[in-house]
């Protein structure tokens, strides 16, 4: 049997239990393929024990390749073909905007033709379909407003009423938060923001 276990979300490497996290989903699934998803930067900075994890288990590094990895790929790729471990990359110019806090977008069909779907998430004890429920507090806290309203698409993952065909069921189904969904807007990518806007994630 064949599964995609991928390491990512936010940045991998700057989690500080990412080695044993590995360690752990290579006992666990032992016949199955790892992926650890990351932009790249932090690679030669790795740990060698953690490298030397990552080329144990066959793990794959997954490199999404925006404009500052780009800068340092020449490096990155040699310091990856010596040791011997196997990546991916592919150049990221655009990023997107899609959220509308009104939430009028219908849910069955948002779900049906979204590439997020398997992006299951897990964090602080909880879970859910995809990342947008699990992170959506961020965009709130932040601009000290309510726009989205996620708690019916987050679960608890220590429920003792929790099945193992109820954890499935939930993140292969749709959630409340793809309301929020809208066609992506893509924009093209810069670090030269002087001050976060929250117009950086809705769609206009």
């Amino acid at each position: 049997m064949l599964m995609w276990w991928a390491c990512g979300g936010g940045e991998a490497l700057l989690n500080k239990e990412i080695e044993p996290i590995l360690n752990k989903c290579a006992g666990v699934f032992s016949t199955s393929r790892i992926e650890l998803g990351t932009n790249g930067l932090l690679l030669e900075r790795c740990e060698a024990s953690l490298l030397a994890t990552i080329k144990k288990y066959n793990v794959k590094i997954v490199i999404s390749g925006y404009p500052p990895t780009m800068e340092r790929w020449k490096p990155i790729k040699e310091m990856l073909e010596l040791l011997g471990i196997k990546y991916k990359y592919s150049e990221v110019g655009k990023f997107f905007r899609r959220y509308n806090p009104k939430g009028i977008h219908d849910i069955s069909d948002n779900y049906r033709r979204c590439g997020s779907k398997i992006c299951h998430t897990v964090a602080n004890g909880r879970f859910s379909s995809c990342y947008f429920p699990i992170s959506a507090h961020i965009f709130n806290d932040y601009f000290e407003e309510y726009a989205f309203k996620y708690e019916d698409a987050v679960f608890n993952l220590y429920d003792e009423k929790l099945t193992r065909e109820e954890f499935c069921r939930i993140i292969k189904s749709e959630n409340q938060c793809c309301r929020y969904c809208d066609e992506p807007q893509m924009e093209t990518w810069s670090n030269n923001k002087s001050k976060i806007l929250k117009e950086d994630w809705l769609k206009q």
